[in-house]
């Protein structure tokens, strides 16, 4: 994987994800290129109450994502 640009929010967006229906705070977006070439948009976000124990956001595809 390939991050070809990121950029962080101004103002965190509460959204709720379609995976595990967890109430989300997305802070920032990337585009990435995938091993296979294509080209995908992900959300970068924290789960609401979690803190991870590495501190890394956890990233999600846009559509994935409701905001």
């Amino acid at each position: 994987m390939n991050v070809l640009s990121t950029k962080e929010y101004e103002v965190t967006l509460e959204g709720i994800s379609m995976f595990s229906g967890d109430k989300v705070l997305v802070h920032g977006e990337q585009t990435v290129e995938l091993e296979d070439g294509r080209i995908v948009e992900q959300y970068l976000y924290n789960i609401e109450g979690y803190t991870p124990k590495n501190g890394l956001p956890f990233v999600s595809l846009k559509a994935n994502i409701i905001l």
